[in-house]
């Protein structure tokens, strides 16, 4: 057995815990080193047993990513975002922050990613109007 691998979605924190700043002692779901405050985590079950050159008995599925990146635009239509600026994968935010060396991410293809959540975003759009 291993992690689900159908892109069934599991919430696992409150997204309002981290939509303020975060000070020490306040409940939150750390997901990104120094930039919890005001950010949603999304996150892929995945890569169990992966080291830094293979991506273990589970690397993330086609579907998994799918419903990742439907998800981040559900995200961004409610709250209102802006797709170019705000969405990020951990692997960038480590390059942004420079601790790119002591960090590894699957995702290294955010421009692909964000061209995934621009189309769901335009979607969801769509049948909101």
């Amino acid at each position: 057995m291993g992690p689900p691998q159908d892109g069934r979605i599991v919430k696992s924190h409150p997204v309002a815990n981290n939509l303020r700043q975060l000070r020490s002692g306040d409940v939150y779901a750390a997901h990104t080193r120094r930039r919890n405050s005001y950010r949603i985590g999304l996150s892929v079950m995945a890569m169990y047993g992966a080291t830094m050159a293979d991506y273990g008995s589970y690397p993330p599925t086609p579907k998994q990513i799918e419903t990742l990146c439907a998800v981040a635009a559900l995200c961004v239509v409610k709250y209102g975002l802006v797709v170019d600026e705000h969405v990020r994968t951990h692997y960038e935010w480590a390059v942004a922050d420079g601790y790119y060396p002591n960090r590894w991410n699957f995702m290294r293809e955010g421009s692909t990613l964000r061209g995934k959540v621009k189309w769901y975003a335009q979607r969801w759009q769509q049948i909101e109007s």
